[in-house]
């Protein structure tokens, strides 16, 4: 019996409380609102991973429309959320407790760039979006899409200029899906891609090296307070707070 209960602790642990779990119900949060979008002019395609110069990409949302291509990177967070809108980290402070996370403005224009190489069109037909739930509370400045959840339908309907053809909308649609990476094995090389790009940051940062081109980093102070930069900047302009 007690056995039972541990596992049964477990299980409801990690479908409520781990970090991947809460991000698959942001994103299936996020999937629902776009379900209301009408499919005549816009197609929804959720948590894509594509293949892009031999590096794969997780997507967790592409609206191809009309009115042009939306891309979405769900964070399912609460507490603040701060940091630059150039800044490689920010941070998501909870009751004090910091924790870490890369700037997913950068991270969603990597996405756009991902997609603009496969389809084979400019990153001028790409909106970026950036949402994240009501509990958080973002205090960020930027004059890019960084909104809430409720906000994605509103931003999607601003955009009333019309820029491709409802046949080039199935076209690319239909593009996507079929480079869609489906099988266990692609989807575990995307996993482990992910986790030693992580960990190869982390370790470049702990010996005092930028990650991104292997020079010093130095102790800066910005309007933002202290950070850490790279020596090479504005060469390379790679950050991470203090």
């Amino acid at each position: 019996m007690e056995l039972l209960l541990i596992l049964i602790f477990v299980v409801v642990y990690f479908y409520y409380f781990s970090a991947s779990a809460k991000g698959r119900r942001g994103e299936s949060e996020v999937a629902s609102i776009l379900s209301q979008l009408p499919n005549s002019e816009y197609s929804v395609i959720n948590d894509i991973t594509i293949q892009n110069n031999n590096k794969s990409a997780q997507i967790d949302h592409v609206i191809i429309s009309v009115y042009g291509i939306f891309v979405i990177e769900t964070k399912n967070y609460s507490g603040w959320i701060m940091g630059g809108e150039k800044s490689d980290q920010w941070i998501k402070n909870m009751y004090g407790h910091k924790y870490y996370f890369y700037n997913p403005i950068k991270q969603n224009y990597g996405h756009i760039s991902a997609l603009a190489n496969t389809l084979l069109i400019s990153k001028n037909n790409f909106i970026s979006i950036v949402a994240f739930p009501y509990e958080a509370d973002i205090k960020v400045h930027t004059d890019e899409h960084l909104i809430y959840f409720g906000e994605i339908i509103p931003i999607i309907f601003s955009y009333t200029t019309k820029i491709f053809s409802v046949s080039e909308v199935d076209k690319m649609t239909k593009q996507l899906l079929s480079l869609q990476l489906n099988s266990k094995e692609q989807k575990k090389e995307h996993i482990q891609y992910a986790r030693d790009k992580k960990n190869f940051s982390k370790s470049a940062l702990y010996q005092g090296i930028c990650p991104y081109c292997g020079s010093p980093l130095k102790v800066r102070c910005g309007k933002y307070g202290v950070f850490i930069g790279c020596s090479q900047y504005p060469k390379c302009k790679y950050t991470h707070p203090v």
